[in-house]
């Protein structure tokens, strides 16, 4: 089974979309459009599939994400969580009043009563109260556990235990991520790109006075893919990716 990210020429290099269950790591730097992306492909599952989803924000509080969608491209994340399509988590540290219907998670990142199992329970409440039964989900973002565990180990073993939980749970979950911005050919990954079944990575590539926006599918486990740079814009309808289109830097 594939489940449509619902930007249609990504769904058609992936032969359909991504394959059922797995979790897939998106990275890119500040302003990049990860957290549009995310609220892309939830949206979509919805309107296009008919599959509903968990956005579960560790980083930007959800007021924040609901409003930028709906001011930026009409996306009303609002009405769908009134239908039970959409379930919002919200593990930020800003304790900032919430869209009616939020779960809120006692130990916000960042305090020492933060736990991925609490967000995992989150989760599997959400997912068994949305009709039907959610099949995807959204983390914004992963980054902030590198910070909450010190330790190499520590967060190796934390980014498992959610994607072990959330891979048990049979969502299709993308996980958002922060890549510092580098060269390319530099570019360091820590130990969630590792741990995903693939990897995508949206660039801004400056080129004298000008950024080039591109995307790359860095990895995807049993399958093939394209290894060439895509450029990718966003515009009203949120993200577009030109498979065809050659990168110019």
């Amino acid at each position: 089974m594939r489940v449509k990210t619902g930007i249609t020429n990504l769904d058609r290099i992936l032969g359909g979309g991504l394959p059922e269950g797995y979790c897939y790591l998106l990275l890119g730097g500040p302003g990049a459009g990860k957290t549009t992306f995310g609220v892309q492909y939830i949206l979509n599952g919805i309107t296009e599939s008919d599959e509903t989803g968990i956005y579960v924000t560790l980083d930007e509080p959800p007021f924040s994400i609901v409003n930028n969608a709906r001011e930026n491209f009409g996306w009303d994340m609002i009405s769908q969580e009134t239908r039970h399509k959409l379930a919002l988590v919200d593990a930020s540290p800003m304790d900032i009043d919430a869209p009616a219907g939020t779960y809120r998670i006692k130990g916000a990142l960042g305090t020492e009563d933060f736990s991925i199992d609490s967000v995992l329970g989150l989760v599997s409440t959400a997912k068994r109260r949305l009709i039907p039964t959610a099949r995807r989900c959204v983390i914004d973002s992963v980054s902030g556990l590198l910070f909450q565990y010190e330790k190499p180990f520590i967060q190796r073993q934390q980014l498992l235990k959610l994607i072990k939980g959330l891979t048990e749970m049979r969502l299709t979950t993308i996980l958002l991520g922060e890549l510092p911005e580098e060269s390319i050919d530099n570019q360091r990954f820590g130990p969630e790109a590792y741990l995903a079944q693939g990897v995508f990575v949206m660039h801004n590539i400056r080129s004298k006075n000008v950024m080039t926006e591109v995307f790359q599918i860095k990895k995807l486990r049993g399958q093939k893919f394209p290894k060439k740079m895509m450029p990718y814009s966003i515009g009203k309808s949120g993200v577009e990716i030109y498979p065809e289109e050659k990168v110019f830097v």
